[in-house]
């Protein structure tokens, strides 16, 4: 079994990704990481069906929890996969903060002054009929 993992946009190798195999339980079986070719080989597997999933990313990439199934139909058989990562994808607009502290200050102005004007102006409202 051999996977090469790749970025989805650009086509470029990962290196450092993990990987595990599972049997057809969903068990883990076996697991590594991909090497500067973005390839990981896994020697030796019966025949059978088995399933395989990214644990580790590789930095600044999303993992994929993904399973993919394959199958090897007889021994000495070699079966290629390629999976494909997704970048994380990072804003150049710097952050500028939530609204919220400069909301409730605002909020607490209007209230002071609202009650600024009502203590001011009670005899006008309280002459009212």
């Amino acid at each position: 079994m051999e996977i090469t993992k790749t970025d989805v946009s650009t086509g470029e190798v990962l290196p450092n990704t993990g990987i595990r195999i599972y049997d057809s339980e969903k068990k883990v079986i076996l697991e590594g990481y991909t090497d500067e070719n973005g390839k990981l080989t896994f020697k030796k597997l019966p025949t059978g069906v088995y399933y395989f999933q990214e644990f580790d990313a590789p930095e600044g990439y999303e993992i994929n929890k993904d399973l993919f199934k394959f199958e090897i139909k007889t021994d000495g058989e070699i079966v290629k996969c390629q999976m494909t990562d997704t970048a994380i994808i990072t804003s150049d607009t710097p952050q500028t903060g939530q609204p919220w502290p400069f909301l409730l200050l605002a909020l607490l102005v209007i209230a002071i002054g609202t009650g600024v004007y009502v203590i001011r102006n009670r005899k006008v409202f309280g002459n009212r009929k």
